[in-house]
């Protein structure tokens, strides 16, 4: 039975010492934009531009 406790108590340690994890932030995301070139019948052409609204990557 102090074996079991024992474990059970080790358990929660580790699941207490997991659980101090700070919270993720969020993505910063980006922003889109387009402008139709053309139409016809059916379907249309248009310029897009996507934006980084956050740091760029590095590696």
């Amino acid at each position: 039975m102090a074996a079991a406790l024992g474990a059970a108590g080790a358990v929660g340690m580790v699941a207490a010492a997991v659980g101090v994890a700070p919270p993720a932030l969020g993505a910063a995301g980006c922003s889109a934009a387009y402008t139709v070139t053309s139409r016809w019948g059916g379907g249309f052409g248009a310029d897009v531009t996507v934006t980084n609204l956050g740091e760029a990557l590095d590696g």
